[in-house]
């Protein structure tokens, strides 16, 4: 799970020495949820919530989507803050990171859908560099050289057998 902002977008500096607080609102589906969590931020004055206060959504990744669960939600998201402090991933979330950005980017448009990415890096994460999803990351960058690459020889691979 992560913070919904676009790819590559800076979290903002306050210049003054006050603590910003962050709520965390985690609603269970992903669709009417984030209207309903949409239209308290745009209510936000008129029901009293304090202008100090930042809402942030957090947005399911894509291996979450369709999770319902409160109490599985709330565990990603504990798993998530940790590897955050600690700069330790998990494949998942490498993956999770790939896919986000594949998709916030339109990288394979409407041609292959994300279904069949998404199986692809996993059968990749697995087959191909014999990691277990829940294996942390040494060398992000790296990893993601070897996985993209990687990805791209198994794309060309079922385009060649498409032909034929």
């Amino acid at each position: 799970m992560r913070e919904s902002r676009t790819f590559a977008e800076r979290t903002k500096i306050s210049e003054s020495d006050r603590t910003v607080k962050k709520y965390f609102l985690i609603y269970e589906g992903s669709d009417t949820e984030q209207i309903y969590f949409n239209a308290v931020n745009n209510a936000r004055i008129k029901i009293g919530i304090n202008p100090i206060i930042e809402l942030i959504p957090i947005v399911r990744s894509h291996s979450e989507e369709g999770w319902s669960n409160p109490k599985k939600i709330l565990d990603r998201i504990i798993k998530d803050i940790e590897e955050s402090k600690t700069g330790l991933i998990s494949y998942e979330t490498m993956l999770n990171r790939i896919m986000d950005y594949f998709n916030e980017e339109k990288v394979f448009g409407t041609d292959k859908p994300s279904k069949t990415i998404w199986d692809l890096l996993i059968f990749i994460c697995r087959n191909k560099l014999c990691k277990l999803l829940n294996e942390t990351v040494e060398d992000l960058e790296t990893e993601c050289m070897k996985i993209i690459s990687l990805l791209n020889d198994e794309l060309k691979t079922k385009e060649i057998l498409r032909r034929y």
